[in-house]
C-alpha cells in the first residue's frame, strides 16, 4: 500500500485560476484532455508566470473542488491576496486540522497529479479508519524534484475525525 501520514496542518490559503470541468466525472481520459488544454492556455496566456510572479512560496498547486455545484479545477500558488486582476481567479481557504498526505515521486507533473490522485482517491481513502473526507477543495501541491530529478509532490486532503 502506498505510504501515507494523517498530519495536523495550519490553515493556508491558494490564490487560484480555475475552469469548470464540462465533462462527467467518470471520464477520465476525457477529464485529463480538459485539464491539460486549460493548463497550456494559462500558461500561453501568461497568467501562470503572473501567479508565480506573485507566490509567497515555490508550491504550485492543482486543486479540486465542488464549488456552487459545479465540478472546478484549478492551478494556483500560495498567496493571501488576489494576484493576476482576472476575475477567473479567487482565493481558496483550506482549513486548519487534519490531513490525508500522501507523498510520491514521478517523471512529470502529469504523472503526479493523476497518479496521487488515482491512489489516494481508489484506495487510501476508503481504508482510513477514524477519519473521513467530507468535501471541500483537495490538493496536489507539487513540492520540487528529488535527487533522480523526478517531479514531488504531495496530496493534500482535508479529513474530519470520525
Amino acid at each position: 500500500m502506498t505510504p501515507y501520514k494523517i498530519e495536523t496542518r495550519d490553515a493556508f490559503t491558494v490564490y487560484a485560476i480555475g475552469t469548470q470541468l464540462s465533462l462527467g466525472n467518470h471520464d477520465f481520459s476525457a477529464i485529463f484532455k480538459e485539464k491539460r488544454t486549460f493548463e497550456k492556455q494559462l500558461k500561453d496566456d501568461g497568467i501562470q508566470a503572473k501567479l508565480d510572479a506573485g507566490a509567497t512560496s515555490d508550491l504550485h498547486y492543482a486543486i479540486n473542488e465542488s464549488y456552487h455545484h459545479k465540478m472546478m479545477y484549478y492551478l494556483g500558488v500560495d498567496a493571501d491576496h488576489a494576484l493576476t486582476g482576472d476575475e477567473a481567479g479567487r482565493l481558496i481557504e483550506f482549513p486548519a486540522g487534519p490531513y490525508l498526505v500522501v507523498p510520491h515521486a514521478a517523471a512529470d507533473v502529469d504523472t503526479l497529479r493523476n497518479e496521487l490522485s488515482g491512489t489516494t482517491f481508489g484506495d487510501i481513502i476508503g481504508r482510513l479508519e477514524g477519519y473521513a473526507y467530507v468535501g471541500g477543495p483537495n490538493a496536489v501541491a507539487e513540492t520540487g524534484t528529488n535527487d533522480q530529478g523526478l517531479v514531488t509532490g504531495e496530496m493534500l486532503v482535508p479529513l474530519v475525525e470520525q
